[in-house]
């Protein structure tokens, strides 16, 4: 889960910061989020 405002640049230097790879290519899906339905 990254920041929703983040770019495929931004995702793709913090991986190299943090685990030290290469990433070859970002791919990005924004989805909604899933609501429960719960019965009180």
């Amino acid at each position: 889960m990254v920041d929703p405002s983040a770019t495929k640049v931004d995702i793709k230097n913090t991986f190299k910061r943090l685990y030290g790879v290469t990433v070859e290519a970002v791919n990005i899906i924004k989805t909604r989020e899933k609501f429960r339905n719960t019965k009180t």
